[in-house]
């Protein structure tokens, strides 16, 4: 079997209603030179059955295993080993793609000898209630939801001035989820780029690493990947003492995951202040984000009380963890409750009052 163009990999977990819906779709598209990789990552509830029985002899549906839950990233690096594309694209198991979407993005690549291409968005279903299948939603049904800010009308290449291009990403010119982009494998296997396992913000990692190491880096004015709103998202409502471990975890891992990338960056070998810079908007993006909208919405006598949360600050802090507990208990205890801006973008009425006008973002 001759090299795919694109290689497009599938995270899957517990996904029964909308595997076939999302694989169909890209079976679908107008670009047909693909191999689809699905990554099941210990799917509970028939989803990995689902897809083997389906495609079962079809030779662009290719279904790996994962050995234990760990999440999408881990399941995307599971897939990366596995691709052969020349390109490598991310989809999430319940979204979808436009039908030229994969047209677009290796046209893209080709004409611009890019080692990214970066759309500037994504469409988002307006339908209530939200169907199994995007793409049974009618096109005066989508939203067009510009992430990028002054995304460009044209086809545009980062700086090749390397403090222009960290700069942008502070000003969050790039947004950083993984879907809606192509990446040359050759590159991402030069640079060793893969998700650090992280249960959340490992896309905005994982991209910020690729807007460094790129030398071909291309936005195209292009809306091409559905995204499902998930009204019943996870950070929505009351919160849990384990939900705010996940969240502290991820926010101390992070940091030493984006200072690890920025050291092997010649870049910054020469302007280590910006270590510092990108440290802290990667941190204060996590606590107005998940930190401060969870805080308020878990009881906090059982979180203080939480053995596992105790373990956590000893095992980033060691003897000053509870001196750094301590702290970060009093000054939380100070701030007033946040909106739960996440919670709040995946309801269908918040993009209803975008659509309309009422909210600016």
């Amino acid at each position: 079997m001759k090299q795919p163009a694109i290689s497009v990999i599938i995270p899957m977990y517990n996904a029964v209603r909308y595997i076939t819906h999302c694989i169909d779709g890209l079976l679908a598209q107008t670009f047909t030179d693909i191999e689809i990789i699905v990554v099941d990552d210990c799917s509970s509830d028939g989803s990995a059955a689902l897809v083997k029985e389906r495609y079962d002899g079809n030779e662009k549906v290719i279904l790996l295993q994962q050995e234990k839950n760990g999440g999408p990233a881990p399941a995307r690096n599971t897939g990366m080993k596995k691709a052969c594309g020349e390109y490598i694209t991310f989809v999430d198991c319940d979204d979808a793609l436009v039908p030229d979407a994969l047209e677009k993005l290796y046209t893209a690549a080709k004409d611009t000898q890019a080692e990214v291409v970066h759309t500037t968005g994504c469409l988002m279903p307006m339908a209530e209630p939200m169907p199994d299948d995007l793409f049974s939603v009618a096109k005066d049904d989508l939203l067009v939801n510009i992430q990028d800010q002054q995304a460009p009308t044209a086809v545009s290449f980062a700086s090749d001035d390397m403090q222009t291009r960290v700069e942008d990403w502070l000003l969050h010119k790039y947004q950083g989820n993984v879907w809606g982009k192509l990446f040359l494998r050759k590159f991402l296997e030069e640079h060793d780029l893969h998700f650090a396992d992280l249960k959340l913000s490992e896309d905005q990692i994982f991209c910020f690493s690729c807007l460094l190491f790129a030398k071909r880096y291309v936005q195209i004015p292009e809306q091409l990947n559905i995204y499902r709103i998930a009204s019943d998202s996870l950070s929505r409502g009351a919160k849990t003492p384990a939900y705010m471990e996940k969240v502290l975890r991820a926010t101390f891992t992070a940091s030493s995951e984006i200072v690890s990338v920025m050291k092997r960056a010649p870049f910054f070998a020469a302007h280590p202040e910006y270590i510092e810079r990108i440290n802290a908007y990667t941190q204060n993006s996590m606590e107005r984000l998940y930190i401060r909208p969870s805080y308020t919405r878990t009881d906090n006598e059982a979180m203080k009380a939480d053995p596992k949360l105790h373990a956590l600050w000893e095992e980033f802090f060691g003897d000053n963890g509870p001196f750094v507990e301590s702290t970060f208990y009093g000054l939380h205890d100070l701030q007033p409750e946040v909106p739960d801006f996440l919670g709040e973008m995946n309801t269908v009425a918040f993009w209803k009052k975008v659509k309309a006008g009422e909210i600016k973002l």
